[in-house]
């Protein structure tokens, strides 16, 4: 069985990456290797990831399920706000993302998707020193086969 953790993250990145924007601006998407400290915001990030083997698999081939939380991130200096801006940028997101099959990610050669579902969705906002931060998060799962 090979590992399919990259691929997916490389593919969900390239599907987002210099298209998501908000007020004519582009959206900046980070894997999570890391934010920078001057990042631009909003920004996405590329969040938790996780895999289950599935025992639908044959002989042949094996089956997985991926789970990837993907999180929009904005702060505002000392006052509140922010929801309206991740809410739209999310919808841009869960649009290039949740799709029917003949808009799904190519995972070729070696797997192809069975089916994406948009597993959760919520907002979060924390109170920091220096304001508030707004977070949009946005879990997708991925059954996937290996072919």
């Amino acid at each position: 069985m090979k590992d399919v953790g990259q691929l997916i993250r490389t593919k969900v990145y390239d599907r987002l990456f210099g298209v998501l924007e908000y007020n004519g601006d582009t959206i900046p998407v980070y894997d999570s290797a890391g934010v920078p400290a001057n990042a631009i915001q909003p920004y996405v990030l590329l969040s938790t990831f996780n895999a289950t083997e599935l025992l639908e698999g044959s002989k042949q081939s094996y089956g997985q399920e991926i789970s990837l939380l993907i999180e929009v991130c904005m702060k505002f200096d000392n006052s509140f706000g922010g929801k309206i801006v991740c809410d739209n940028i999310s919808n841009q997101i869960t649009e290039l993302i949740r799709t029917r099959q003949n808009g799904y990610m190519d995972l070729s050669p070696d797997w192809y998707i069975i089916r994406t579902l948009l597993e959760s969705t919520n907002s979060l906002e924390q109170v920091i020193t220096t304001g508030v931060l707004t977070r949009r998060l946005i879990r997708f799962t991925f059954k996937i086969q290996q072919q």
